[in-house]
């Protein structure tokens, strides 16, 4: 099982959000999140806690994730069954997503300077 650690969720969750329209369901958001982290196998997916045989690991980890969102100010937790990105959650994903896009740019033009790129 090779599980992300919570801290490692955050940012994903947080891009699924603002993809979602801002605002979903945790059954929208698990099997969409998930996609971002390859590692997970279907085993991982479908194991269910040993202390909590009702409940799958990988939403109890997500709902850890997002939790500490919520703690950060990043998610809205008040309305139950609805996640949902708050300003300072948009914010932090936009700066992320900045700084992505910049990093790749970045990446692209050097690999065309140094000929480590075939051109179209």
């Amino acid at each position: 099982m090779s599980f992300p650690k919570q801290s490692e969720i955050e940012l994903p969750l947080l891009k699924t959000l603002h993809e979602l329209g801002g605002k979903a369901e945790p059954k929208e958001l698990y099997p969409k999140l998930a996609t971002l982290f390859p590692q997970l196998t279907e085993e991982d997916l479908t194991a269910r806690l040993p202390s909590s045989p009702s409940t799958f690991r990988w939403h109890n980890l997500v709902q850890w994730s997002r939790q500490k969102l919520v703690e950060k100010g990043e998610i809205d937790g008040s309305t139950r069954g609805v996640w949902k990105l708050t300003s300072r959650g948009r914010a932090r994903y936009g700066r992320y997503f900045e700084f992505v896009r910049r990093v790749t740019a970045r990446a692209s033009s050097d690999a065309e300077r140094f000929g480590l790129r075939e051109r179209v």
